[in-house]
């Protein structure tokens, strides 16, 4: 089968991860004798010693990742640029976002990814009778037809938010929702004008309005990315976690998780933001080296 041009919207590790499984479909037909011979040649390597070249592992190893090599894969392939992406808010850009962004319901959607870590897919699945304004509880739940493809990826889960939230959630509800609900939507979340008012907000189309407020908020727009509300929660729980205020079991549930390796990510983030601080305290804390004079002689 011969591969045609991308588009080039895949990041080089989705790439790797779809050449991986026709790597392993192609193993396997060759260990099967399904096939005479793979249809892509094996990499060689120079040893440095003799100098001689060798065959290295199997299949594409070599070639595909190496991109100086012209072969009918890899001379085809396009991937997008791996690029930098906020990966948790502070406290000043929370607030400079909240403040730039152009709706009540904007400013919900993204006051709700901070709160809770929902990810855009479930705070944009939420229906209206997941919302218990009540007890100021939001329902994570795994729906079926999906108007707008957004969806759960993780555990269900019952989330507590502030008293504040739920009212400012009620009054979007009591407000301009019932205003825009033409066709009695059961989605939480609606658009308010043009062609789609009145159906359930895309999460394509929110990252795009997050990305306008942040550029009148002065951040660059490629760096911007609806799962950094997920993250900065990440990044509050962690701290909370290593004061002893809460427990994995208790990360576990807020996230959706079944398991706490799916902390490591956020736990090496983490460890990377506080090595800074927690260097400087060491060296004013345990280290008590004399000083020296600018004569180079000890006091």
């Amino acid at each position: 089968t011969e591969i045609t041009n991308d588009i080039g919207n895949k990041s080089l590790h989705s790439v790797k991860q779809k050449l991986s499984i026709i790597k392993n479909f192609y193993e396997w037909l060759e260990e099967q004798f399904e096939i005479e011979s793979n249809p892509v040649k094996y990499g060689s390597k120079k040893n440095k010693n003799t100098n001689q070249k060798y065959l290295k592992s199997k299949f594409l190893y070599g070639q595909v990742w190496n991109y100086e090599i012209e072969n009918s894969i890899s001379r085809k392939l396009k991937f997008k640029k791996k690029q930098n992406h906020i990966k948790w808010y502070k406290d000043k850009e929370i607030e400079m976002l909240i403040d730039t962004l152009p709706s009540l319901r904007d400013k919900l959607i993204f006051k709700i990814s901070i709160e809770t870590g929902m990810r855009i897919g479930e705070i944009l699945g939420l229906y209206l009778d997941h919302f218990n304004m009540h007890e100021g509880i939001l329902l994570v739940r795994k729906n079926e037809n999906i108007e707008n493809r957004a969806r759960a990826k993780t555990r269900e889960r019952d989330l507590y938010i502030s008293p504040t939230l739920t009212e400012e959630l009620s009054e979007y509800i009591r407000g301009v929702r019932s205003q825009v609900d033409v066709d009695f939507s059961h989605y939480l979340f609606l658009n308010h004008h043009g062609s789609t008012i009145g159906k359930a907000v895309t999460p394509r189309n929110y990252l795009s309005i997050l990305k306008k407020a942040a550029v009148k908020a002065g951040f660059n727009d490629t760096e911007i990315r609806t799962h950094s509300g997920r993250s900065t929660l990440a990044q509050k729980l962690l701290d909370s976690l290593y004061d002893g205020k809460v427990t994995e079991n208790y990360i576990l549930q807020q996230f959706g998780w079944d398991s706490i390796s799916t902390l490591q990510p956020y736990t090496h983030a983490f460890n990377e933001k506080n090595r800074a601080k927690v260097a400087k305290e060491i060296v004013l804390k345990q280290i008590n080296l004399p000083s020296i004079d600018l004569n180079g002689e000890k006091k």
